[in-house]
């Protein structure tokens, strides 16, 4: 024969527990609400660093008939198209660009061929409140219509370009698309594929190679001595 007990549950005990599940349930609450009510972490967007190089280089000059040149630097990159109509040709094709709207910062916004641009098209960087950066005989802030060309629209940037980081956006002294942190000639500007130094050539026809006028720094890199 069985005899079934009936126990008294321990008062004491279960009260802790039901204290020690309200504890957690709170905790809980507390971590869901905060993750509801905060706001993201706010980073500078790859069109925000590219805006501010555009604007860190105002009043410089070497981008005089380079616009697309310029505004793939501006973007930390180089030799993505020839011209600034082949840019424009590619979005469009993707059906990236567009026509309507006041292009937002970082948009590069693109004009048609012209005698004014050589029949390469032309192109700038939006600061996005209807102020333009571009690159003539100085980098110069304009408004839409001084490119003298048909406007065609604007287009974000490629995805594929990447974009600077926040400590490149004023670091790279020469322009050349290669930050200083890594440029073996932060003086002198030459393609990503020599480290940023010139193609070793003869750019004044002296009889010396280009690599000869090299002179080490300190950080490890290398400027020209002329």
């Amino acid at each position: 024969m069985t005899t079934s007990i009936n126990q008294r549950p321990n008062t004491a005990t279960h009260r802790s527990r039901v204290a020690v599940l309200v504890t957690l349930l709170a905790a809980l609450g507390t971590v869901l609400g905060s993750l509801v009510t905060a706001s993201p972490a706010t980073a500078a967007s790859t069109e925000t660093n590219a805006v501010s190089w555009a604007q860190s280089k105002l009043g410089t000059t070497g981008y005089d008939g380079l616009c697309e040149t310029f505004v793939e630097h501006a973007y930390g990159t180089s030799g993505r198209y020839a011209t600034a109509h082949a840019n424009y040709l590619a979005q469009a094709a993707a059906g990236r660009v567009h026509t309507e709207g006041t292009p937002p910062p970082g948009a590069l916004v693109f004009f048609a061929p012209a005698n004014v641009n050589g029949g390469a098209g032309h192109v700038e960087v939006s600061e996005g409140n209807g102020s333009y950066i571009t690159s003539a005989a100085r980098v110069q802030r304009v408004n839409l219509n001084w490119a003298g060309a048909p406007y065609l629209g604007w287009s974000y940037a490629p995805e594929s370009w990447g974009g600077r980081s926040d400590t490149q956006v004023a670091q790279d002294t020469d322009n050349d698309a290669t930050p200083d942190s890594t440029d073996r000639c932060p003086a002198v500007p030459g393609p990503a594929s020599n480290h940023g130094c010139p193609v070793v050539g003869d750019f004044n026809a002296d009889g010396k190679s280009d690599i000869a006028y090299l002179e080490p720094l300190t950080n490890g890199g290398y400027t020209m001595q002329v």
